[in-house]
């Protein structure tokens, strides 16, 4: 049967070069178009003006090479974007599909996400992102919907400056203030380290603590840290005589405290025993504290 185009339908191979409208509106075109050359891209074009700038284009569905499916979009310079469906040589070959972008103004293509199912001896999945992937309301881990429980909402890394509060005033200046903290979720993990050079009251009665670089969680029940004294005049008890008795100091995280939720919690009988919030007792004003120096770390519960 030779070539037919009747008003409605297309029958028949074609070979060589068709150009112009193939079919019209309303028209259909049925059967198989074959492309048997490997190194030629069959394509849909936009318009007649912009050659070889392809809107929709497939690839020859050959072995010999590992574009199988190409959805593109072409501008006078090369390729804008792309979504492409390959599988790699060999038995068992891995499947693929490609996302690519080119930078606005330019025409070099980056794979910026690649979703990969491995050869069937090994039934590996992949999800592979070769740029920053900006998830701006989160994501859900281990679940099929979306649950609260399972959403994940904020990483974060970063610096802050640990600083020295008392309920009743205090004045301080320091030699290091340093500290860093991982947030993931609502969990906080801070580590830092403190070196005062001075160190004043308005009085030495007020609750003592530290600043947190988040507002600590006021439903859940205390936390505690680490405090570790490294040039050693704190003291416990009210005397000078307790320093061996504060490496039994803790952080005590407390959410309900509003004006200082990051506590120093002592002991208030030597070596153990029963304890009680730090006042300014624990770091007494004057030149006998000065050069007082302390690291600390610790996890707690934020807010938000």
């Amino acid at each position: 049967m030779g070539k037919k185009y009747t008003a409605d339908t297309f029958e028949g191979a074609v070979t060589g070069t068709a150009s112009g409208n193939v079919a019209k509106t309303g028209d259909t075109m049925t059967g198989t178009l074959t492309n048997t050359a490997s190194s030629t891209t069959t394509r849909i074009n936009n318009t007649s003006a912009q050659t070889g700038a392809g809107m929709l284009s497939f690839q020859a569905d050959s072995g010999s090479i590992t574009d199988k499916f190409v959805f593109s979009r072409s501008g006078s310079g090369g390729q804008q974007a792309a979504i492409k469906f390959e599988e790699s040589s060999g038995t068992y070959a891995n499947n693929f599909i490609k996302f690519e972008l080119s930078e606005p103004n330019s025409y070099s293509s980056t794979e910026y996400l690649t979703l990969q199912h491995s050869s069937v001896t090994s039934s590996n999945r992949y999800i592979k992102a070769s740029q920053p992937v900006i998830a701006a309301d989160g994501i859900y881990l281990g679940t099929t919907s979306k649950s609260s429980a399972n959403h994940l909402d904020d990483y974060e890394e970063g610096a802050w400056t640990p600083s020295l509060y008392n309920t009743s005033g205090i004045s301080v200046t320091y030699n290091t203030q340093s500290a860093e903290y991982i947030k993931v979720g609502r969990i906080v993990h801070i580590k830092g380290y403190i070196s005062i050079q001075t160190i004043g009251y308005n009085s030495s009665s007020g609750t003592f603590g530290m600043n947190v670089p988040f507002a600590v969680d006021t439903t859940g029940g205390t936390a505690y840290g680490i405090f570790q004294p490294t040039t050693n005049k704190f003291n416990t008890n009210g005397s000078t005589s307790n320093f061996k008795d504060t490496y039994n100091v803790k952080l005590k995280f407390e959410g309900a405290q509003a004006s200082l939720q990051c506590k120093f919690e002592i002991p208030s009988s030597s070596y153990g025993g029963s304890t009680t919030d730090a006042n300014g007792n624990f770091l007494l004003s004057g030149s006998g504290s000065n050069g007082a120096t302390f690291a600390f770390s610790a996890v707690y519960t934020s807010q938000s």
